[in-house]
């Protein structure tokens, strides 16, 4: 059991497979959830497949690795096993069964308030609404990204059913439902109009704790533009490397002039034209090793490149999401060089923060992308601190504020209501 301060209200249950140390951009909503809430009298157990190794283990974080093999004791877990077995992953399911064990010993032992949930995988939604129905425990399901529609997910017919399944489900039963786009939300609301009362927008955001903003640059001949970030096939840089090939070979640009870097890991088949990447790297304008760096390098790639590619989800109903390096990218001030579409929630952002930026659209005439290349890389690349609204809407505290509001709107510990399920 978790001793329980006298000023705290109770403890919510965070599931989340993603969490720190683990060198993952996921990692970090959970984690800011679970530093701050604390501050608005909530303790926080954590459930993750993220290994807590080291000398400095965190407080009331349980790891139930991916790969545990669990012995179906609960009856729950054969649901799971029958129901979900078809649909997800091999280690995610015997994670969600292993941590289904482990935080049904949490609330036990524990005076649980309410269940938070952050996916993806989705199965911790699946995990968290089992939850609610064996204890009557209110739960907040926080999508970091939509299941249906998202470009990310597999297309396949079994796969878009069980997305569409458990979207509606989860939708269905969870008390709250996060979204962190104001785009998502919408499109929430019109999907279903009879959940639109639940629905709620917390943004990703950042840590103004955590130390980051743009380093001296180097002396070099050539202009740097990084991606710093992972790599999966749905953000394939081709508008940007294509337009950079035109312009060399029509002498609107030196081979000398510029360099892409793209630092992180890239998804296997990620260059979906290999010659033209083969091509880009044999000029010496291209970079990469697809290496997994530790966030601090990470950091010092994006704070000393003279701009920054950003590459958006695309839909084929646009963009609803807004990538988490973004939140980055403005704190460090430099160009931003954006391939979105239209009105998108990464490009309004952008409109607002007061960082200089270019938009590249997917509908765009290649020569329009090629006059707005050229005249990015003439942007000056002195950084510019971003206005007063990005760093008031985007904080991390008043973010975890308004999680704790709607958890305070739903709680299963008021007095008044029913008892805290505690001690067994």
């Amino acid at each position: 059991m978790v001793p329980q301060n006298s000023n705290m209200i109770g403890s919510v249950l965070l599931l989340a497979f993603h969490f720190p140390p683990e060198n993952h951009i996921a990692s970090e909503r959970p984690r800011r959830f679970y530093k701050y809430l604390p501050r608005f009298r909530y303790d926080v157990l954590v459930v993750t497949a993220s290994a807590q190794a080291g000398m400095d283990p965190q407080k009331n974080v349980v790891c139930v690795a991916d790969e545990a093999r669990s012995k179906w004791a609960h009856p729950w877990s054969f649901a799971l096993r029958t129901l979900f077995k078809p649909f997800v992953r091999k280690d995610s399911l015997r994670w969600a069964v292993a941590s289904y064990e482990a935080a049904a010993r949490l609330i036990l032992e524990n005076r649980v308030c309410a269940i938070v949930s952050t996916s993806p995988p989705i199965i911790s939604n699946v995990v968290a609404g089992l939850l609610k129905k064996r204890y009557g425990i209110a739960w907040l399901a926080d999508f970091r990204d939509p299941i249906v529609g998202n470009p990310g997910r597999s297309r396949s017919k079994v796969s878009r059913l069980r997305d569409a399944i458990v979207e509606r489900w989860s939708f269905r039963h969870a008390n709250i439902v996060i979204a962190n786009t104001d785009a998502a939300l919408e499109m929430w609301k019109r999907t279903y109009p009879h959940s639109a009362a639940k629905m709620h927008v917390i943004w990703n955001g950042f840590d103004r704790e955590d130390s980051l903003g743009p380093l001296p640059l180097p002396q070099r001949g050539y202009r740097l533009l990084s991606h710093v970030g992972g790599m999966p096939i749905v953000r394939y840089p081709g508008l940007v490397l294509s337009s950079l090939r035109r312009l060399v070979h029509h002498g609107h640009l030196s081979r000398e002039s510029f360099r892409v870097r793209l630092v992180g890991p890239l998804e296997e088949g990620w260059a979906r034209d290999p010659s033209l990447v083969a091509e880009l790297v044999r000029w010496g304008c291209l970079e990469y090793d697809g290496r997994m760096i530790p966030k601090k390098e990470a950091e010092q790639e994006m704070a000393s490149a003279d701009s920054l590619l950003l590459l958006d989800w695309l839909s084929e109903s646009g963009a609803t999401q807004v990538p988490a390096k973004l939140f980055e990218y403005v704190r460090i001030g430099r160009p931003i060089l954006a391939v979105t579409t239209r009105g998108s929630p990464a490009e309004r952002l952008l409109q607002r923060s007061g960082i200089p930026y270019c938009s590249i659209y997917p509908d765009d005439r290649a020569e329009d992308i090629d006059q707005k290349i050229l005249h990015f890389l003439s942007v000056p690349t002195e950084p510019v601190v971003a206005n007063e609204w990005f760093w008031k809407e985007f904080d991390a505290v008043p973010q975890t504020q308004r999680l704790a509001s709607l958890i305070a709107s739903v709680e299963s510990c008021h007095h008044e209501t029913q008892p805290c399920l505690e001690g067994a």
